[in-house]
Order: C-alpha cells, then structure tokens, then sequence
C-alpha cells in the first residue's frame, strides 16, 4: 500500500464524530503509510485532519492532488534525463574539437606523438570522472525520485519507469564507451601517419644518408665530393666507411632507375 485516504462526504457535526475520535488521531499518527484526510466540505475541521500528514479540502481534492503530484515527480524525471544527455553531447564535441586542434598544431613528430599520449590520458582521467559524477548524480536523482514514486505512485507504474532509466543509462555508457574505441583509432592512425615520417623508418625502407668525412655534412650532389675522399653511409641498421672511386654528376637516370 503506497498511501492511505481518510474520507467521508459532508454532513452534520454528529456525523463527522467519528473522525475526532482520540484512538482514531493516535493511529493515524502511529502509520507508516502516509494518510491524506478529506473529510467533509472545506469548512469542515476534524482532529483526523490535524493528525494526518496532509489534509485536502475534498475528497476529490485528495484524488486530483495524488495524480498530479505523480505527474509532476514523471516529468521532473524526464527533464533530468533530458539534461544528462545534452551534457554529455556537449562535452563529446568539447573533446573531439580539441583533439582536432592538438592535431593541427603538433609539428615534431616525437614531440607530437608524446604530447598527444599525454593530452588522450588527460582526457580519459576527464571524461572518466565525468562520467562518474554525472552517473552519480544521475543515481541519486533517480533514487531520490523513485522513492517519492514508491510513496505517492501505484508499484508497477514506478518498476516501468526505473527500467526505462537503467535503460537509457545503460545505452549512455555504450555511446561513451564507443566513443573512447573511436578517439583510440584515431590516435593510432596518428602515430603510425607521425612513425611513417621518421627519418629512421624511411632508412629501414632501403633508403640511406651519405656523409662526407671528417667533417660529416650531408651529401646531396655529387660534386661536392672527389675521387679518393672517405665518405661514411648511413643504413637502416649500421653504417659504412667507403672511399670514393669514381663522382659521377649525371649517373643517368631513366624513369628513376640507375642505367
């Protein structure tokens, strides 16, 4: 039982006596139900409504103030609802907008990749407590609410809405959960894109850097070095210590191949 309504319908002194029964004010008192009195016209003050735990006017007064107390308690709990997910929606776009700026601004590649290990775990420490308190708050407004319901609303009408509530809460986590899987690709993409252009992954590829020696200055022509002078290449693993045979400034290249 979620609530008690004492009433009777208007009448004479002598037959509204019942309600200023002293037994009748101590068990009303003594209940753990709470007890809506609407005995009588409005005019019409008995002991029963002094001792219960709220008087309506009417009795059907008492009935419309139920109703529209369930109604008010159903709507607050939508719009807390409505709120968590606008919330939640702002703070996705907060954080993809920042990582999109973080991106555009990284310019070395080593330093790039570490700040952006740095500001993704940031971000998740962030999001994390969010989701924590935003959840939290979101449990105790639904608790708070589904005991008032428990007290002022028929059972099966409150366990169809704590349902619908674990719901939408459980759908809620599965979009951030997706989210962080989609933000964690996008990271991946970044660091293989930032691996690709590392000097020492393009010498793993074949490639390699000629030096010449002693002074060790990157060779780009083959003028700039003379038959006889050493030169030191650098391979994808190890390096070499030539001595220059024969400069050749036109190798005769066709197509990008060596004739």
């Amino acid at each position: 039982m979620d609530v008690i309504v004492l009433t009777r319908g208007g009448g004479s002194l002598e037959d509204l006596q019942a309600f200023n029964e002293e037994a009748l004010a101590l068990a009303i008192r003594q209940s753990r139900i709470p007890v809506v009195s609407a005995v009588g016209h409005e005019i019409d003050v008995t002991i029963s409504d002094l001792a219960s735990d709220f008087r309506a006017p009417t009795p059907s007064a008492a009935a419309e103030l139920l109703v529209a107390e369930k109604e008010a308690l159903k709507n607050r709990l939508i719009d807390l609802r409505s709120r968590m997910v606008a919330v939640m929606g702002h703070q996705q776009r907060y954080y993809r907008e920042t990582l999109n700026n973080l991106k555009d601004r990284l310019k070395d590649p080593r330093r790039r990749l570490a700040n952006a290990w740095l500001h993704l775990d940031e971000l998740q420490q962030r999001l994390s407590r969010l989701m924590y308190f935003v959840l939290h708050r979101s449990r105790m407004a639904v608790n708070e609410k589904s005991n008032a319901l428990l007290t002022h609303s028929p059972k099966n009408r409150v366990a169809s809405h704590r349902q619908h509530l674990a719901f939408q809460k459980s759908s809620l986590v599965r979009a951030m959960q997706n989210e962080l899987r989609g933000l964690g690709m996008r990271l991946d993409l970044l660091k293989k894109g930032l691996w690709d252009l590392n000097p020492t992954a393009i010498l793993k590829r074949g490639y390699s850097i000629t030096f010449d020696l002693p002074d060790e200055r990157i060779l780009k022509r083959a003028s700039a070095i003379q038959p006889g002078d050493q030169v030191m290449v650098l391979l994808g693993e190890g390096r070499l210590i030539c001595r220059v045979e024969k400069a050749e400034t036109d190798p005769g290249l066709k197509n990008g191949i060596l004739r």
